[in-house]
């Protein structure tokens, strides 16, 4: 297998922790801000090496046996076809509603992602109001709704202990890999109002969210990759998006809020609106 993308974490990340832990063996390749631009201005980022004109992309097949390689784009299909893929042998597929729960749970993390990387367009995204704004429109509530469904009875279980070392395949669902990717961007962009760590407000606040990024990223062969330094540093290739301005931006700004963290208003109606605008596609 081949794993296409950019040097950042961005959407690949969640696609990476499904392949590290399961023991697979994949190539990772890596194009250049500069090489990705080129390649558009010479019109080489279509099919069939780019299916949408995208990134990450997955390639496997038989190409290397002379056969025909298949690539696939897309972060939800790739992380759908891994998913059955590197499935521990004997795995039972789960009902059809079942298995739409953990879709509904990776789609609204990957929607999320996707707001957040878009954000990062702009200079001012991470300080006042725009911060306010992020938070109690779009992270809290995507958080709370989290918790909830990991404080509820739910089927098949979001998150299942790693397979014994030496047991090919991974339990890792894609849904657990991309919240946990998310809660992890959430905490860097918040260090000291929902940070990570056992004195984290993270674990006050939503302590079953913070428990997930834990047990995800102590998987063996997860924590042994993210020790070993293979996971990447920089989120985005975005200017503002950057680690050092995210930094820079929360030293500035991420202090407590009372109107988001409990004790205001809220949004108001016209924040509101432009929200459910957003929600909804309209």
């Amino acid at each position: 297998m081949k794993l296409t993308y950019l040097p950042v974490r961005g959407r690949a990340e969640p696609i990476l922790l499904l392949l590290i832990d399961s023991n697979t063996d994949f190539e990772q390749e890596i194009i250049t801000a500069e090489d990705w631009r080129e390649m558009k201005a010479k019109g080489e980022t279509g099919p069939p090496r780019f299916p949408f004109n995208g990134l990450p992309t997955l390639t496997f097949g038989h190409g290397a046996r002379g056969g025909q390689d298949t690539i696939l784009a897309e972060t939800g299909a790739i992380l759908l076809f891994l998913e059955g893929k590197l499935a521990a042998p004997g795995t039972v597929q789960s009902p059809p509603d079942a298995r739409a729960r953990l879709e509904m749970v990776r789609e609204a993390s990957a929607f999320l992602l996707n707001r957040l990387f878009a954000s990062a367009s702009s200079s001012d995204w991470l300080a006042p109001p725009s911060r306010q704004h992020m938070l109690s429109t779009l992270i809290l509530p995507y958080l709370t709704s989290l918790s909830h469904h990991l404080s509820s009875a739910f089927f098949p279980p979001l998150l299942t202990p790693p397979l014994t070392l030496g047991q090919p395949g991974s339990s890792l669902s894609a849904a657990a890999a991309s919240a946990c990717t998310v809660i992890s961007f959430i905490e860097e962009l918040f260090p000291n109002t929902l940070g990570a760590g056992e004195d984290g407000k993270m674990k006050r606040r939503f302590p079953l969210c913070e428990a997930l990024r834990v047990e995800v990223e102590s998987r063996p062969r997860i924590k042994a990759w993210i020790e070993g330094g293979g996971r990447g540093v920089r989120w985005t290739l975005w200017e503002h998006g950057s680690t050092e301005w995210i930094k820079q931006e929360a030293e500035k700004y991420d202090v407590e809020d009372r109107a988001v963290f409990g004790d205001g208003k809220g949004a108001t109606v016209a924040e509101a609106g432009r929200e459910a605008e957003m929600d909804t596609g309209v």
